[in-house]
C-alpha cells in the first residue's frame, strides 16, 4: 500500500475541523491525514478541550471513505484503538482500551481518539477519526496532572514523530479498510483482550442498576451483565 498524502501545518485551531471540511468539498474518495504542530482549540469526548502544546504531541485526523451500510463512526473509534495500541506496542509502551475512544498506559490517558461522519457535496459518505497522543509532554495541567501520561513519560525515550505519525497513519488505515471490508466482529476478540473495563462495575445514571462490563458487541456497544444473567448493550459512553 503506498504512503497516504500527509498534509502537514505548524498550527490549526482542529485538524479534526479542518479535515471534515476537506471532505466536504472533495472532488474525489483519496484517503489523507492532516497533521499540526499544534492545535488552538483541540477538542476531544462531548467538546472537551484537548491539551495540544506545541511541538511535543501528535495530533492528526484520517480522512476515510466508508460504505454506505457502515453503522456510524463510533466503531471507527475501536478500529483506532487497536492501531494505535499495535503501533505503540513497538515503542515498548503497553496499552489498554478504555471503552469508547481512549488508550491508556499505567492506567493514565495517553491518546484520545475521536470519529465523525457526513456527507459531502458529492453525496458520498466520508469518516474523520481524530487522534490526539501525548509523546513528549512532562508536565500536564492541573486538571489532568496524575490522569495523563505520555511515551516519554512511560518509557524514558522521545520516539522520532514523524515516523511515529507515518506508521500510525498506515496502522490506521489498515485497520479502516479491514472495518469497512469485513466489518469490526473479527477485530472484538482483540479489542476486549486489551479493555481496561472488563470485570468493572457499570451504572447508568443515578438510581440505575449495577450491572458487570463484559466486553463489547461486533457493533461496537458496550456489553454489561446485571443481575440474573440479563446482558444489556450500551450504546454511547
Amino acid at each position: 500500500m503506498p504512503d497516504l498524502k500527509i498534509l502537514r501545518f505548524d498550527t490549526l485551531p482542529s485538524t479534526q475541523d479542518h479535515a471534515v471540511e476537506l471532505a466536504k468539498s472533495a472532488e474525489g474518495r483519496e484517503w489523507a491525514a492532516v497533521a499540526a504542530g499544534a492545535q488552538t482549540k483541540g477538542r476531544g469526548t462531548g467538546g472537551n478541550d484537548w491539551y495540544s502544546p506545541a511541538g511535543q504531541n501528535l495530533y492528526f485526523s484520517l480522512i476515510a471513505w466508508p460504505p454506505k451500510e457502515l453503522a456510524g463512526p463510533a466503531v471507527m473509534n475501536h478500529a483506532a484503538a487497536l492501531a494505535v495500541a499495535e503501533v505503540l506496542s513497538g515503542y515498548g509502551v503497553e496499552c489498554r482500551i478504555k471503552w469508547p475512544n481512549d488508550v491508556l498506559s499505567g492506567g493514565k490517558k495517553l491518546c484520545g481518539i475521536l470519529s465523525t461522519s457526513g456527507v459531502n457535496r458529492r453525496g458520498e459518505n466520508f469518516a474523520v477519526c481524530g487522534v490526539g497522543l501525548n509523546v513528549d509532554t512532562l508536565e500536564f495541567p492541573a486538571g489532568l496532572s496524575g490522569l495523563a501520561t505520555s511515551m516519554k513519560l512511560v518509557t524514558g525515550q522521545s520516539p522520532d514523530k514523524e515516523e511515529l505519525l507515518r506508521k500510525l497513519v498506515a496502522a490506521l488505515t489498515r485497520r479502516f479498510r479491514l472495518l469497512f471490508k469485513s466489518g469490526f466482529a473479527g477485530e472484538v476478540p482483540e479489542y476486549v483482550s486489551l479493555m481496561a473495563q472488563i470485570g468493572e462495575p457499570y451504572k447508568a445514571g443515578e438510581g440505575g442498576p449495577e450491572g458487570t462490563i463484559t466486553g463489547i458487541s461486533e457493533k461496537g456497544w458496550l456489553l454489561v451483565k446485571y443481575s440474573g444473567g440479563v446482558e444489556a448493550v450500551i450504546p454511547h459512553g
